[in-house]
Parts: structure tokens; C-alpha cells; sequence
């Protein structure tokens, strides 16, 4: 009886050592997305603003960039009102991650 339960109890801490590694793996690509995300789309953001800087005005759109409005899922730029744009990437079907000029930062949106 006490072999079964050792072997129960190796078997236990076998299996939630699995797991965290597992859960810290997840977690560790989620986190090398978002810094891929950003870095991406600070290129965009650093055109955009380049752009805002000699022609004292936002592009209306990707083209005025010189960048092709088929880009995969992302970075897309949409101009908002004349002082402030977004940058996003799809995602998903209904998830984008978002920057906003206005607050410059980084956001999840669904």
C-alpha cells in the first residue's frame, strides 16, 4: 500500500511540475508576441510620425507611406481625426492589438 501511494505521489508532482513548465512556456511566447507586435508596429508608428514631421499633417492612409495595404495580419494604420491614428494588428477573428496615438500605448481589443 505505501509503494501505491508513492508511486501516486511521484506521479502528482510529475504531472504539476509539467504543468507549470508548460503554463510558464505559454505565457513566455505570449509575452515574445507582444514584443514582436510592438516592435513591428513601432515602425509603423516612427513612419507615421516622420511622415506628421515634414508634411506637418497624418497620411490618409498606408499608401501615402509607401507601405501596401496587403500586409497579412498587420501593422495596419487608420488615420482617426487629423491629430490622432491608430496602428493595430488582427489577431484573430475579433481580437486586435491596438496602439493609440492619443494615449500611446499598447492594448488588447476585441
Amino acid at each position: 500500500m505505501k509503494k501505491f501511494f508513492k508511486r501516486i505521489t511521484i506521479i502528482v508532482v510529475c504531472l504539476a511540475i509539467f504543468l507549470w513548465l508548460t503554463t510558464r512556456c505559454v505565457h513566455w511566447l505570449a509575452e515574445r508576441e507582444e514584443e514582436q507586435y510592438r516592435e513591428d508596429g513601432g515602425c509603423m508608428i516612427s513612419a507615421v510620425e516622420e511622415f506628421r514631421a515634414t508634411h506637418n499633417r497624418l497620411p490618409e492612409n498606408m499608401s501615402e507611406l509607401g507601405m501596401g495595404e496587403d500586409s497579412g495580419f498587420g501593422p495596419f494604420y487608420v488615420k482617426n481625426d487629423s491629430n490622432t491614428y491608430i496602428v493595430f494588428f488582427g489577431l484573430g477573428f475579433d481580437e486586435n492589438y491596438v496602439y493609440n496615438s492619443e494615449t500611446k500605448e499598447w492594448s488588447h481589443t476585441r
